[in-house]
């Protein structure tokens, strides 16, 4: 859950507003097992480095690969 508040913030950071849809949109949710909390410390340091430090761009995103 956290990863996706990361990259909520960055977005943020990067200039993109908020819009909110209620009740003009249509939501889906595909089924899948609840994701381990294994990694929760540390995705929860990056929402706060990315609130504190401005951040716009993923350490190792899109244009640097996977792993």
């Amino acid at each position: 859950m956290r990863d996706n508040e990361e990259i909520a913030v960055r977005l943020l950071n990067s200039g993109i507003k908020k819009q909110f849809l209620k009740f003009g949109g249509i939501c889906y949710h595909l089924y899948h097992k609840e994701a381990s909390r294994e990694n929760e410390p540390e995705n929860s340091r990056k929402v706060v480095l990315a609130v504190n430090n401005g951040t716009k761009w993923a350490e190792r995103g899109l244009f640097k690969g996977a792993s």
